[in-house]
């Protein structure tokens, strides 16, 4: 038998995991170095590196009180503003101040209603894209001001009638994890459940592999010594086997899929759905091959298991992608989730003029956490394209859909480099914070909001299509 499709996407999803590990792990070695710090405190060294540390503190406060006038003096001249927006405005960089202060009065005002991270983020674009997302209301650029850095810079480009309609279909989630964003509920001791399931496939699955491959020589030894009843046993053993691993491998790819915490509910079901109907069929192949009598009778179970192996690879196949997708997708959602735990964190630094220079990191670290959502955007919609074709008739196994497939597995292969490079940008930020803010605690589950842009149309579309196949199976 050939390698399982299945047991390639799983190792996948195992390497996409050590992104979050990696986040975890950089989070454990600051609380370490927290706990180090603290037993030292007494320490000559600790004194002198506190002491260091308040002049640079001071000096930073010093220089950010001298903006702050500055920026007050602009914003001054600003008949509309009032001392509360002139406060909350002069907190910001001077060439950003001077682009605010360009605004027409009206954009003005609605733009000075919204948060001061947000004004903050909003002053960062080019005056242009200022201007025109100036002339959305409050709850719109509340809805925008909480979008990641490079999802803000590549919506900012649309027209105001196109960000209206996304900003529409986004809502305001406040969130304390990236798994407050998953699609499904999976409690852990379901999880724990699901995993034992497929340990126990895969064992089946191994142990049957390889009876077959020893069922396989035995019936070839049997049809070389042309020993009809030999042939008919060992026909049967081996056609068993197969079935079994068969059964064995969709199991597997069920519990990966009931796993999933970013499929809908509604696919899960429709999947698990289609994958008993295969495993009925296998079965009703292998009660075909245990009651044969003749080798004709075993030819034609043959012929039926050789067929429904064909349609399951590409099912497989499908389904192993959705899988990865899912995966890939959650592990996105972490990096949205600490984009946004990462602001806080410099704007409470902010508040206490502490100055930290990482906006190039942070920049990369949206752009290539923002890339990797978006291959993985165009991998499920090769998928739904897919999952379309076999809804119309178009076989699983078919030229057209394992090219689509294929051009979704190099989409997702894609995000995965996005994120490790990702990775690597994160590393130089919390780098940079914990030099500036050794206490600061990158693992707190303090609450962020984000913004949550629906995908509900291509969602329904898929559930539909797979709504559709299984219709299609039971008739």
């Amino acid at each position: 038998m050939k390698k399982s499709i299945i047991s390639i996407a799983i190792i996948a999803m195992f390497i996409f995991s050590l992104v979050p590990l990696a986040f975890a792990k950089e989070a454990t070695e600051d609380a370490n170095a927290e706990t180090t710090a603290a037993a030292s405190d007494n320490s000559g060294a600790s004194a002198n590196a506190g002491a260091r540390a308040g002049i640079k503190a001071t000096a930073r406060s010093e220089r950010t009180d001298d903006m702050k006038e500055r920026n007050k003096e602009k914003l001054q001249k600003i008949a509309e503003l009032d001392k509360k927006q002139i406060e909350r405005l002069s907190n910001l960089e001077v060439k950003n101040v001077e682009k605010i202060a360009n605004l027409k009065k009206d954009r003005l005002e609605r733009l000075a209603k919204v948060s001061q991270e947000k004004i903050e983020r909003f002053s960062e674009l080019e005056q242009d894209k200022l201007e025109k997302i100036s002339d959305l209301n409050e709850a719109e650029l509340n809805k925008l001001g909480a979008m990641s850095r490079a999802r803000l810079k590549e919506i900012a480009k649309d027209d105001v009638q196109k960000l209206r309609m996304d900003l529409k279909n986004t809502r305001l989630v406040k969130v304390k994890k990236a798994e407050d964003l998953d699609k499904r509920n999976v409690s852990d001791s379901r999880v724990s459940e699901l995993r034992e399931k497929f340990e126990k496939s895969r064992e089946d699955f191994n142990k049957a592999k390889g009876d077959v491959e020893s069922s396989r020589k035995e019936l070839n030894d049997a049809v070389r010594s042309k020993n009809e009843n030999k042939t008919i046993e060992s026909g049967k053993k081996f056609l068993i086997r197969a079935s079994d691993a068969l059964t064995s491998h969709l199991e597997k790819l069920k519990s990966k899929v009931q796993e999933s915490k970013n499929i809908p509910e509604d696919n899960v079901k429709s999947i698990v759905a289609e994958i008993d109907a295969e495993i009925a069929k296998i079965n009703s192949i292998k009660a075909e091959v245990q009651a044969a009598t003749t080798k004709e009778q075993l030819k034609d179970a043959a012929k039926k298991l050789r067929e429904e192996w064909n349609k399951v690879k590409g099912i497989a196949k499908l389904h192993a992608e959705r899988v990865v997708s899912a995966r890939v997708e959650g592990i996105v959602n972490e990096g949205l989730v600490l984009e946004k735990k990462l602001d806080s964190i410099m704007a409470k630094a902010k508040e206490k003029n502490i100055s930290i220079d990482v906006s190039a990191e942070a920049n990369a670290f949206s752009e290539k956490i923002a890339a990797s959502r978006n291959y993985y955007k165009q991998a499920q919609a090769k998928l739904s394209e897919a999952l379309d074709l076999r809804a119309n008739g178009e076989p699983t196994e078919s030229d057209k859909i394992s090219q689509l497939i294929k051009e979704a597995d190099d989409l997702l292969k894609q995000a995965r480099e996005s994120l490790k490079e990702a990775h690597e940008a994160l590393k130089e930020l919390v780098k940079k914070i914990k030099e500036a803010i050794p206490d600061a605690k990158l693992s707190e589950e303090n609450e962020v909001e984000v913004a949550e842009e629906s995908n509900e149309s291509s969602e329904n579309n898929t559930t539909q299509a797979s709504t559709s196949m299984n219709a299609t199976a039971s008739a």
